[in-house]
């Protein structure tokens, strides 16, 4: 076709009675939600440099305030699975006690640690009997163990036979006099938890009452110059009185027992002596409240170790007498000299 007849047959439509174009559908264009929109339906957007490989978003890391730390650390004394439930229980009868006699904390640690040791008093003089019944019948025993060890090594079986008639022997000796180690063994092993229980429980009560969690009152519950229980004795004083009562309760306790012999039991008198002298730089930052409780325990068990050097009180409590080889009560070791 010519251009005319293309050009007639593009405006043919439009000119007066020709047909009109074919409709062609045009596309709504929907605007895009807003924000708000968008979140309700996707949830909030999560930056790309949260997300790791994967498409997992990474942890966002929020700075722990002071308080925060404070309550996790306060939370990681409270014993573990291995002391939680017996510090709980000290912690109660801690607290009911001072609730109930409305003594304040140093007077209520140091009547508690009085009660327990009186509680404990027969169970010591059991220990002690049993301690000295051995020291009297030592030198039989010693005998009688010689012959066994003599018969065994003889490896016949008539030193089979001899050593089994000593070994009856020293049973029947120590049955005789009523020596039971074990049993002496196991009253003094027992205690030790108990005290552990005490000293970490004391530790974790000024630790929380420090940070008011709960108030119970130990920050204004001592005396003299350390009225505050949470806190460590700036003067070291208390230190140095603990170290002294500890050193004074060594001396007391050697003089119950007969002069050391063999290795162990001659440096038994320097080994009490030094644990007393490191006490003083090895607690001096410990809480108050753990000094009231050590210097009355100390203080205690010296009291005691005198009544019982006592012949009346011995006879009373049905206790032999002292070994005539003991030493007498010195600040110094037993053989140790002054120079000069």
């Amino acid at each position: 076709p010519t251009p005319t007849d293309a050009t007639a047959e593009f405006i043919g439509p439009l000119m007066p009675g020709a047909a009109p174009p074919p409709t062609v559908p045009v596309p709504t264009l929907t605007p895009e939600p807003t924000d708000a929109a968008a979140d309700a339906a996707t949830g909030p957007a999560i930056p790309l440099q949260s997300m790791v490989p994967g498409g997992t978003p990474a942890p966002v890391l929020v700075e722990a305030g002071p308080e925060t730390v404070e309550s996790v650390t306060a939370a990681a004394r409270d014993g573990g699975w291995i002391l939680h439930y017996p510090m709980t229980g000290m912690q109660w009868t801690l607290t009911t006690l001072h609730d109930l006699t409305g003594l304040p904390w140093w007077a209520t640690i140091a009547g508690f640690v009085v009660g327990v040791r009186v509680i404990l008093f027969p169970a010591t003089i059991v220990q002690l009997r049993s301690s000295a019944q051995l020291q009297i019948i030592k030198p039989r025993l010693d005998s009688l163990n010689a012959k066994v060890k003599a018969a065994m090594a003889e490896k016949t079986p008539r030193g089979m036979d001899d050593a089994m008639r000593h070994r009856t022997e020293v049973m029947a000796l120590m049955s005789k006099h009523k020596v039971r180690p074990f049993v002496s063994f196991a009253l003094a092993l027992g205690q030790a938890p108990l005290w552990m229980t005490v000293f970490f429980t004391l530790r974790m009560m000024a630790y929380r009452d420090s940070l008011g969690m709960p108030d119970l009152g130990m920050s204004t519950g001592g005396l003299l110059w350390f009225t505050d229980l949470t806190m460590r004795d700036s003067t070291y004083v208390l230190p140095a009185v603990c170290g002294v009562s500890f050193y004074a309760m060594a001396c007391a306790m050697e003089t119950t027992h007969p002069r050391g012999e063999g290795t162990m039991g001659a440096a038994m008198p320097y080994v009490m002596r030094g644990m007393a002298l490191i006490m003083v730089p090895a607690t001096y930052w410990m809480e108050n409240a753990l000094f009231v409780y050590w210097v009355t325990s100390n203080s205690l068990m010296f009291a005691q170790t005198g009544v019982l050097l006592s012949p009346a009180a011995r006879a009373a409590l049905a206790l032999p007498p002292l070994p005539a080889n003991r030493p007498k009560m010195s600040i110094l070791p037993p053989g140790a000299k002054v120079s000069g």
